[in-house]
């Protein structure tokens, strides 16, 4: 669990980036979704990599699209 609150807090950082503009954060936020995000949880245990989207089987993805206006 604490690997996917980790891996959330890396996806809203990238996304939210303070010094990047919206074209910017896209390709950050797309390469974590696509490849997945390294999560260590102490140091010197080894990085694990979560992936926050199911590539391999996509139906058992359980996605939905929000806009914010």
């Amino acid at each position: 669990m604490a690997q996917i609150s980790r891996a959330w807090h890396a996806l809203r950082t990238e996304a939210s980036h303070p010094g990047r503009r919206l074209y910017g954060s896209n390709p950050a936020v797309y390469s974590l979704l696509r490849h997945g995000v390294q999560v260590r949880l102490e140091a010197g245990t080894l990085t694990e990599t979560v992936h926050l989207i199911n590539w391999k089987n996509p139906e058992k993805n359980d996605l939905a699209i929000a806009e914010s206006g």
